[in-house]
């Protein structure tokens, strides 16, 4: 009989200590105090941080790289902004590949140092120089384009990629030195490249030139990975591996996100308002199909009442491989 009694009581007290814990709880909740995570939750919440902070520069004057390299690079640019992150996460890598030939310094243009390093230019916007230069002549689709390494607040449309900066340090490493970068360290920052632009490897970078022999080629527009619509493009993507594969490079991919300034200024040159998928440059496709006859595909979303889906886009695609 004490047994059970005993029992009883150790029931009730820890019911009254859950109940009292599930309280506190609330309470905390209720004025907005972070509740404890689950031991997995926070080690994946601390790994999605490092992965998140992996590239991000460090404080206004921030040096890397022998003072004594023939190769200096000089980023001036609004600290914090991140449109600019990308700029300066690339020309991290850039130093770190090869750490003797070249210095890269960062600078805050809202600060004293930054302030100067312009006025000793004359210039007044986001600016990255390379030896005293920002106006470079880089390769595009094969033809060589004089690009500009500044960003203009009014004019947000800027004339380079963020990767342009990895061809315009080769080439005046060649210059310097007689010598670029080691092939196996140029492809490494390219691969490092696509990484921090968020491109799949088995895409094509904005500025690589289109194989000769391309007979189709594809710009997928996308919108933030937190949109609604960005599993749309994210399978339409998926859909062109397999004709990738297939068709090698008869068929060429280029993927552009629009959070970037890169996607920006192509949606400007393509005249577009927002995300699509570009097929020779082309958002509106007729496509025929066996018993079905004739029917319109328009690829630029939210611009007609049908929404296309990445099927349409294979067939439309696959159509072009085959014609003759």
């Amino acid at each position: 009989m004490k047994g059970s009694r005993l029992g009883i009581v150790v029931i009730i007290a820890i019911a009254f200590a859950a109940l009292y814990g599930l309280n506190r709880l609330s309470q905390r909740a209720q004025e907005g105090q972070e509740l404890p995570l689950p031991e997995e939750e926070v080690a994946q919440s601390q790994t999605s941080k490092s992965q998140e902070t992996e590239f991000v520069a460090g404080p206004s004057g921030q040096q890397l790289g022998d003072p004594k390299a023939k190769v200096r690079v000089v980023a001036v640019v609004p600290m914090g902004v991140a449109c600019h992150m990308q700029t300066m996460q690339i020309l991290q890598e850039i130093a770190k590949a090869d750490p003797k030939r070249v210095r890269v310094e960062f600078y805050d243009m809202n600060s004293p140092q930054g302030q100067k390093e312009l006025a000793k230019h004359g210039i007044h916007c986001a600016t990255v120089l390379v030896n005293g230069k920002f106006e470079w002549k880089v390769k595009r689709n094969g033809k060589e384009q004089t690009v500009v390494c500044q960003r203009k607040p009014n004019e947000p449309m800027s004339t380079y990629y963020s990767t342009d900066l990895i061809e315009i340090v080769h080439q005046e490493l060649q210059r310097q030195y007689g010598k670029g970068f080691e092939p196996a360290v140029l492809e490494k920052l390219c691969k490092k490249g696509r990484q921090i632009l968020g491109i799949p490897g088995a895409m094509t970078l904005p500025e690589e030139p289109v194989s000769p022999k391309a007979k189709v080629v594809v710009e997928v527009l996308t919108p933030s990975q937190q949109a609604s619509i960005y599993p749309l493009f994210a399978n339409t993507v998926e859909a062109l591996q397999p004709l990738k594969k297939r068709y090698g490079e008869a068929l060429a991919i280029r993927v552009y996100s629009l959070t970037t300034r890169e996607g920006q200024a192509r949606l400007h040159e393509l005249n577009l308002s927002g995300p699509a998928v570009v097929i020779n440059g082309k958002t509106v496709h007729e496509l025929e199909e066996p018993g079905k006859g004739k029917r319109q595909i328009v690829t630029a979303f939210g611009s007609s009442s049908l929404q296309f889906t990445p099927e349409d886009v294979r067939k439309v695609v696959l159509a072009l491989l085959k014609k003759p």
